[in-house]
């Protein structure tokens, strides 16, 4: 039995997405964490500890940022993939 379109989630996931994406992801969401100086409120002992955020958003969900974590941080994190997408756009034109 084959699966429609419909039967098909609109999400798979980010274990689905290219690896370089998830590398990105993390590393956006880790340099935010740290530029907005969350490490030292986290919930994360080993972010305490270093005083870096050490999230492993695939390869352990539980160490997603649980620091203070901020709509700036958020927008940080967008201003990031921002800067990538322009500074990458002409990978994809022809």
């Amino acid at each position: 039995m084959t699966k429609s379109a419909a039967d098909k989630p609109d999400f798979d996931g980010p274990e689905t997405w290219p690896e370089i994406t998830r590398d990105a992801l993390e590393l956006a969401v880790r340099t935010a964490a740290n530029l907005h100086g969350l490490p030292p409120s986290c919930r994360m002992k080993t972010c305490r500890k270093t005083g870096r955020c050490q999230t492993e958003i695939l390869r352990d969900p539980q160490s997603l940022c649980q620091g203070d974590w901020t709509h700036a941080a958020d927008l940080t994190v967008v201003g990031m993939f921002a800067f990538l997408l322009h500074l990458t756009r002409h990978w994809w034109e022809d």
